[in-house]
């Protein structure tokens, strides 16, 4: 499965600390067209519209499955990625969550830009007690938080294989909190990505195989 999402929103402008370049735009870009929550989602042609629609399906992502926004797109998280679970990834076919390049962009858009304003994780990936997850890829993101709580990414119960990838996290109370539960998180990577004004931690946690590079932490901590 691929499944496409498209503008919902404009939002205040990105910022990140002061001693370093702010990056973005004051909102969806001009050129965003909306998607259409009653669109398939399953083409550029027919987004889904929010991130609701397009997290609903994360269960129904075959192995290898995509879930993308459109580059230069706002959009609300609100609770829909608070608990993400699907056993049919795997390392070897990670579940995905990137970007596109929508068919009418001229210009080079900013990465797609995902917004929260209420104490809830952008990504919260929970084994819990059901089946095993582990397999997932998130790239090429701008994660923001306004209400200064809740966690860009919440790693619970053990899930394994986690590679983020040049996403910039900002506002969140913690960047990335890798948590116990029923288990250690194994083989996570935080690759190329920045972490600013996190108000308590930028990363939190431990597990076998842990792999933290090329990263940038900015004013994080109280």
């Amino acid at each position: 499965n691929l499944y496409y999402v498209r503008w919902e929103h404009r939002s205040s402008k990105w910022t990140i600390a002061a001693d370093i370049m702010a990056i973005g735009e004051p909102g969806a870009a001009a050129e965003c067209v909306a998607g259409d929550d009653t669109n398939d989602g399953a083409t550029k042609a027919t987004p889904w519209r929010t991130v609701a629609a397009a997290f609903g399906h994360w269960p129904k992502l075959a192995p290898g499955g995509a879930i993308r926004f459109c580059r230069g797109g706002v959009f609300s998280l609100g609770k829909a990625g608070k608990n993400l679970a699907n056993s049919a990834c795997s390392a070897a076919s990670p579940c995905v969550v990137a970007d596109y390049v929508a068919p009418w962009t001229v210009v080079n858009l900013e990465r797609p830009l995902l917004t929260q304003s209420i104490s809830a994780p952008a990504f919260g990936f929970n084994n819990g007690s059901g089946p095993e997850n582990q397999g997932v890829v998130v790239k090429n993101l701008r994660l923001q938080s306004t209400a200064e709580k809740g966690q860009a990414f919440f790693l619970y119960g053990g899930i394994d294989h986690v590679l983020i990838d040049n996403v910039a996290m900002d506002g969140w109370y913690i960047g990335v909190q890798l948590a116990g539960g029923t288990g250690l998180n194994d083989h996570i990577t935080l690759r190329n990505s920045e972490i600013t004004n996190a108000i308590r931690h930028g990363f939190l946690g431990g597990g076998n195989h842990l792999l933290i590079e090329g990263n940038t932490f900015t004013a994080n901590g109280s």
